[in-house]
């Protein structure tokens, strides 16, 4: 009796997105991406807005 694989076929992405030697973002494709700076200053906002709202948020990594 032959052995059952033990991985489940990989769904194929939706629409245009793909992951591979070349990135393929969908409607995302031409889309400016944040830079460093900003990525943190929104970061922080986010993470200020939940300290002050006095709602418990878990900590992830």
């Amino acid at each position: 009796m032959a052995a059952q694989p033990t991985s489940r076929a990989r769904e194929q992405p939706q629409g245009e997105e793909e992951a591979s030697t070349e990135l393929k973002l969908g409607e995302f494709q031409n889309v400016p991406t944040l830079t460093l700076s900003e990525a943190r200053l929104l970061i922080n906002a986010v993470l200020d807005h939940r300290k002050t709202s006095g709602r418990e948020f878990p900590e992830t990594e």
